[in-house]
C-alpha cells in the first residue's frame, strides 16, 4: 500500500505527528524484562548503520561459499 501523505495533510503537519507519536510510543512505560520499546524499522536501522560502520557479518559456511564462487571467477575477495 502506498499513500501520498501530502494529499491527506501537509507534510509538515505529518511529521510533527510522527514525531509526538514516536515520542509517545518510545517514552512507554516498560515491562519488567523489557530494555526498550522499538517502533518498527528501528532494528533493521540499527543493523544498517552498524553494518556500514563494521562490514557485513557473515558465517564460515557463507564465507567460504563465496569464496569458492570468486575462485571460480576469478575475482579477488576482500576478506
Amino acid at each position: 500500500l502506498v499513500l501520498d501523505i501530502a494529499i491527506l495533510l501537509p507534510l509538515p503537519e505529518y511529521y510533527a505527528r510522527m514525531d509526538l507519536l514516536v515520542a509517545a510510543v518510545k517514552g512507554s512505560t516498560l515491562q519488567p524484562g523489557v530494555e526498550e520499546v522499538l517502533i518498527p524499522g528501528e532494528t533493521r536501522w540499527r543493523n544498517y548503520h552498524q553494518q556500514i560502520r563494521e562490514g557485513v557479518q557473515m558465517d564460515s559456511t557463507t564465507i567460504a561459499s563465496l569464496s569458492a564462487l570468486a575462485k571460480e571467477a576469478k575475482i579477488a575477495t576482500p576478506w
